[in-house]
């Protein structure tokens, strides 16, 4: 979904590929390829370059393939970047959260907020048996350890 900001638009998308792109000197620039949705339009495929060590990306948190995350497209040149205010790409905000899941009682339920960086429901839709869901809210793509399918995830921001 797109919202307007100055003259870049807000958007979600999903992290397609991750590429290192060596040159001359290091640290290497990375390249990530991602695919943008605004509400009910089509697909849009973008590219973000990160270069490590860069002042503005000290706290970014480097999405692996298939997250889904918040950026900022400037509409005009077509350049996209990591939304810097969005936590799902801030490294403290994904620390504070990690502390707070492994701080949690084990018998408390998964809430909205409770963990990284999915909330997974308690029985699997497919099978019907209990989810370990301290394993599944971890994982890049949660699956039911008992049938393998894939459940049902939620981001907890």
């Amino acid at each position: 979904m797109f919202h307007r900001q100055d003259r870049w638009v807000q958007a979600t998308g999903r992290v397609l590929d991750r590429q290192l792109v060596p040159g001359p000197k290091l640290p290497y620039p990375t390249v990530v390829i991602v695919e943008l949705r605004s509400d009910g339009g089509s697909p849009l495929r973008a590219e973000v370059r990160l270069i490590p060590g860069e002042h503005n990306n000290w706290d970014l948190y480097y999405p692996a393939v298939g997250d889904v995350t918040g950026f900022i497209v400037d509409p005009a040149s077509g350049e996209t970047r990591f939304d810097l205010t969005d936590p799902r790409n801030s490294m403290a905000a994904r620390r504070a959260a990690g502390e707070a899941w492994e701080a949690r009682p084990d018998d408390q339920p998964v809430t909205l907020g409770s963990g990284p960086p999915w909330i997974v429901p308690a029985k699997c839709p497919g099978c019907g048996k209990q989810v370990n869901q301290q394993m599944a809210a971890r994982e890049s793509q949660p699956h039911c350890q008992n049938c393998a399918r894939l459940l049902p995830a939620y981001p907890y921001l």
